[in-house]
Order: C-alpha cells, then structure tokens, then sequence
C-alpha cells in the first residue's frame, strides 16, 4: 500500500484473514511535521495483539485527549475483559498536549486483558529534566506503580494541558491490585472495579 499526499506519505503492507486485518507493517508514516514513525502490528484472532512503533516523531495529544475525555464503556457489566496487548515504543520525539514535547522516549506497556503485567516509561524534556515511570511486579503477584519527574509542571502539562503548575518535583508510588492466576480472569473481571493506595509528593512548585 502507497499514498502520498501534500505532507502525507505512508508506505506498507496489510495481511487480512478470517474477516479482519491480521498484519500491518508499514515502514513509513508521515503526516505532518510531527508525524514521523514505523508502525508494525499484529492481531491475531485471539490471543495478543502486538504493537511495535519506532521512528523520529509522533503526535500523541489527540489520543491523550480521546483518553481522558471518554469514559469507557463495558460491552458486558459483569464481564470486563478486553483483549491483551503489548505495546512497544521507541521514538526521538512526541508531541503531547499543550505542544509539551518529550524527547528520546522508550516505552512499553503489557496487559493480560484486564489489568497491566508490565510497563516502563523513560523520555526527557528539551528544556531539561525527565520524566520516569515503571511497574515492579512482585512473585506473589503484587505490583507497584513508580512515576517520577523533576520538572512536575511540565510533565502535568504534558498530560492534563494544565500551564497553572510551574517547575516543581513529583514522585507517586502507588500499589495496585494483586494479579490472579491466569486461569482465574472470569472470576477477577466479576468483581468490583480494583482500589488504589499510595503516596504522592509534590515540591518546590509554583501555582500561577
């Protein structure tokens, strides 16, 4: 597949089975001056989906902003599971919200259909400083939610479009939910949605 277009080119290929696309490798996508990037997926009939993203850029404020403004929606009430993924990616640069840009970031993320089994974030500000997050994920099933940054105002922009938060420090740790066995997801999707503890400091900010 080819199109090409004023600031649009993409280049790939698309394997489609069973009623739906089952493959996509596209080498080149480019949309824009901040749209950069190589995506591969694969998506099997069941089982995990997987998504690969390498490139130079990538805007990612319209899917931060269909994140936080949608509510999701449950095909069945008793029964939330979805399909698990596993994302990888690996990007020069991405445009948040508030044109907040994050530079040489890494990222993967892994969920089991419910909830996350391993995740790791590390990017940097072109202004200085970093933001950093990760999932430590215990034998006994436990898990800790790890999330720094050394310029907090920056980062809250970057995701909430918030510019009232100035300069600053933050650090969240906060501890999920006990993962089940896997042949227990049923039993585990039935039951309410999971609680969150923790603790969160914040410091040397300012509010304007």
């Amino acid at each position: 597949l080819r199109a090409v277009g004023p600031g649009v080119s993409a280049f790939g290929r698309m394997f489609i089975a069973g009623g739906g696309i089952r493959e996509a490798a596209f080498q080149e996508v480019k949309l824009g001056p901040a749209n950069d990037f190589s995506i591969m997926a694969t998506l099997p009939l069941v089982g995990e989906q997987k998504y690969v993203v390498t490139g130079r850029a990538l805007d990612a404020s319209a899917l931060i902003e269909s994140l936080s403004s949608t509510a999701p929606v449950l095909e069945d009430p008793k029964v939330r599971i979805k399909r698990p993924y596993n994302i990888s990616a690996t990007l020069s640069e991405v445009t948040m919200k508030s044109d907040v840009v994050l530079r040489d970031v890494i990222f993967r993320n892994r969920t089991d259909g419910i909830r996350m089994r391993a995740m790791d974030l590390s990017a940097a500000f072109p202004q200085g400083g970093t933001m950093r997050s990760d999932l430590i994920v215990q034998p006994d099933g436990s898990r800790r939610l790890r999330l720094t940054s050394n310029d907090a105002g920056r980062m809250v922009r970057a995701v909430t479009g918030l510019r009232s938060v100035v300069g600053g420090e933050v650090s969240l740790l906060a501890d999920l939910p006990k993962l089940p066995a896997l042949n227990d997801m049923i039993a585990m999707a039935q039951d309410p949605p999971p609680r969150f503890s923790g603790s969160l400091r914040a410091e040397n900010f300012k509010v304007v």
